[in-house]
């Protein structure tokens, strides 16, 4: 009985087998016969899971053939009569050529398992290594197509499998050799960069900054190497929360845009600040402003290093001297005159107590400091970029309110409201 029990239990274990593996003919024959491709694929789903056959080229080849076939043949009839179809029906297409390479992807190991002679004998490895080679460029267009439609998942995922394609060996061999023959099948690297940097801006629609930053790496590798392009990485740099990464690119940034852009500096200089190195951070800026003397951002960044070590004087000629470089700065406008005011807050704080001897006191004394203050901070306020303009509002309505300027201390309260 035990024996019998055993036995029935080996023929339902090879029903079970044989049932997922004709799963996948039928799957097949149901396409042939016209059942639409999302039918299809729900038919072959159980074998992506089932141990019989979770490891048989079969059950990714399949699919993905089928998903390069339903791109063709959509491909076709949007040549045939362009005017029928729409956005979607594009994006579509490039949802059947995202398919069809992660099928394949899957597939391409199981194709090369040793038999039970130990040799490796590919089935469908040559064909897919053409499909894919084939429809390389397509996956450029699909990604346009997916991003027309925000799909930007779908926009990613085509541009990555753009890039990737011609790093597969034997799929850049086929390339190299069709190129021979079509020159520009095989993708150059400066477009290879230009696809990654759009895949880079796809994962950033979807606050992917990870995503977005390794695609962004990967186009710098190729060679792309627009500003931009460093000004993106480092800003999803910072929203993914890696310090770090923003200093290396500030790093490698500054010397091809730093003297169009002093943001690197500032950048590589907070960097020192945080991690109180201001002798690394003063080595900085002396270089930037020995490299570029006119810029009077330099002397502005200089100025808050010593205000931070507390040399208010070589803070104060700092600020001075980047307002007497460049008297529309905003920063170094402000940063003068939020000194000043602060100076004229310490004087008031000596003034004397009597109040004959205060108001004397007041107006010879603290009430020009402040005056002179009032002028530099109005003059960052009406000046761009407006990074400190909310600062220089505030500290303008204590200098207001000091002086008991009623009408103006009103005024800069509104113009806080409506900011």
């Amino acid at each position: 009985m035990k024996h019998l029990s055993l036995v029935a239990l080996c023929a339902c274990a090879a029903l079970g087998a044989s049932a997922q593996t004709s799963l996948i003919k039928e799957a097949k024959d149901a396409y042939s016969k016209g059942k639409p491709y999302a039918e299809v694929i729900t038919m072959i789903t159980p074998a992506f899971t089932n141990p019989e056959t979770v490891q048989l080229v079969d059950t990714y080849y399949v699919p993905g053939e089928m998903a390069f076939k339903e791109y063709d043949e959509l491909y076709k009839q949007t040549m045939i009569q362009p005017s029928k179809y729409t956005a979607a029906d594009s994006a579509r297409m490039g949802r059947y050529l995202i398919d069809g390479y992660n099928y394949f992807m899957k597939a391409f190991p199981l194709d090369s398992i040793p038999n039970e002679k130990g040799k490796i004998k590919p089935k469908y490895s040559k064909n897919m290594v053409n499909t894919l080679a084939s429809n390389t460029s397509a996956y450029r267009n699909a990604g346009i197509f997916l991003y027309n439609v925000n799909d930007y998942a779908g926009a990613y995922d085509a541009w990555m499998i753009f890039g990737a394609l011609p790093e597969i060996p034997e799929v850049h061999k086929k390339l190299a050799a069709n190129d021979k023959v079509i020159p520009g099948s095989m993708p150059s690297d400066e477009i290879i960069g230009e696809i990654y940097y759009n895949a880079g801006l796809a994962a950033w629609q979807m606050n992917e900054f990870d995503k977005a930053y390794d695609a962004f790496m990967k186009a710098m590798a190729k060679g792309y190497n627009k500003k931009q392009i460093y000004d993106y990485a480092m800003a999803v740099a910072q929203q993914g929360g890696h310090e770090d990464l923003v200093f290396d690119l500030a790093q490698k940034a500054l010397p091809i845009y730093g003297k169009e852009d002093p943001m690197y500096v500032r950048l590589i200089l907070n960097h020192y600040i945080v991690n109180k190195d201001s002798e690394k951070a003063m080595e900085v800026v002396n270089q930037a402003i020995l490299d570029e003397p006119e810029n009077s951002q330099y002397r502005v960044f200089r100025g808050i290093i010593f205000e931070s070590n507390g040399d208010m004087a070589a803070a104060k000629q700092n600020y001075q001297d980047a307002v007497a470089a460049d008297s529309r700065n905003a920063q170094a406008l402000y940063y003068l005159g939020h000194m000043l005011y602060n100076e004229a807050s310490a004087l008031q704080d000596k003034a004397p107590s009597n109040p004959s001897e205060y108001a004397t006191y007041f107006n010879g004394t603290v009430k020009p400091v402040l005056e002179e203050a009032i002028k530099y901070l109005e003059n960052s306020v009406d000046e761009e970029p407006a990074d400190t303009r909310l600062e220089a509002l505030r500290t303008l309505l204590n200098a207001y309110y000091a002086l008991n300027d009623n009408t103006n201390y009103e005024y800069t309260q509104k113009r806080i409201d409506n900011m």
